[in-house]
């Protein structure tokens, strides 16, 4: 396709739009200028001269092009849109994606690239353990707690029978109307000798109070046959809870709260500290003071220091 030809005026706004500078550069072709923008995958690619051997076979080579294809690859896993966005035929890229990745040198670059994206990102192993941790030590209340609600002599007046205020304006309006409301919920017109409007215990009840020791109704028991299942709002969860916390889902009930699995996550663990102490064993010549070395007792003090069992300047257990 033949070139536009553009005034002077619109190719200085072409260039302003590009981002680049027409006072200092030539003006060139729109199709031939570089347009600056980033793009989720436009990260440096572990490459130095466009060719890298394998390890195990130095004879092996990863080409640019794979190397394309790995950058690619690696931005979003679609194999065949990784073949095709390097270079290769788009009618057989999926061919040529799927024998690309069974070469043992793709695969192996790879995996460095994947290793180095997780250490920039400080993903490591002592990253994922302490999450590991996090998850089997955090606290399940920071997520749902089941709550015992006060009955309704705790906290009224004199510790007779309290309303919400609701349930206190509209037993008021009831009242205003010829009819009286019995604490059971009765409701029945008034008659002659009826008392005034009885207040009771008032209109404060709140059932996320915890029952009063002191109350001469339930003895500090609360309506403990009908507890109150609460959910924390998920705005406002501490590290641990974020943690502990992996999201909702819906049902026939309403919604069921999803936690992470503790008792994997401690399983891990105690895989985990089995096999470290086997290791530390193993590493040791003897546990016997006596017949230690002084690596041998060098290791036990970093163990001991790493596991809080010494301070840092103390060599004394």
């Amino acid at each position: 396709m033949k070139e536009p030809r553009l005034t002077p005026e619109e190719r200085r706004l072409l260039d302003k739009l590009s981002g680049g500078d027409p006072e200092n550069r030539p003006s060139r072709p729109v199709s031939d200028r570089v347009r600056n923008r980033p793009r989720l995958y436009d990260t440096p690619l572990p490459i130095n001269d466009g060719t890298t051997r394998d390890p195990a076979n130095p004879a092996k080579q990863v080409s640019k092009m794979e190397w394309n294809f790995i950058h690619y690859y690696t931005a979003h896993y679609d194999q065949t849109r990784a073949a095709r966005e390097a270079g290769y035929p788009a009618g057989r890229a999926h061919i040529y994606s799927r024998q690309i990745l069974e070469k043992p040198e793709i695969r192996q670059a790879i995996a460095n690239l994947e290793a180095n994206r997780l250490k920039r990102l400080r993903v490591d192993g002592d990253y994922l353990l302490n999450r590991i941790l996090q998850i089997a030590l955090a606290d399940p209340n920071e997520l749902v707690q089941v709550r015992i609600p006060p009955c309704r002599y705790c906290y009224g007046k004199g510790h007779q029978y309290q309303r919400t205020h609701a349930e206190f304006e509209r037993a008021y309006e009831l009242f205003n109307r010829g009819y009286i409301q019995t604490p059971t919920g009765e409701v029945r017109r008034l008659r002659k000798g009826d008392p005034p409007f009885d207040e009771g215990g008032g209109s404060d009840y709140d059932n996320d109070l915890p029952p009063n020791p002191e109350c001469p109704q339930c003895h500090g028991r609360g309506e403990a046959n009908r507890p109150i299942i609460h959910f924390k709002d998920s705005r406002y969860l501490t590290p641990d809870g974020r943690a502990l916390y992996a999201g909702a889902k819906v049902n026939k009930d309403g919604f069921e709260l999803v936690m992470r699995n503790q008792d994997a996550a401690w399983s891990f663990l105690a895989r985990f500290a089995e096999s470290w102490l086997s290791q530390q064993r193993a590493a040791v010549s003897s546990w016997d003071p006596g017949e230690m070395t002084t690596e041998d007792l060098e290791r036990v003090i970093d163990s001991a220091k790493e596991m809080g069992y010494l301070d840092s300047d103390d060599t004394t257990v």
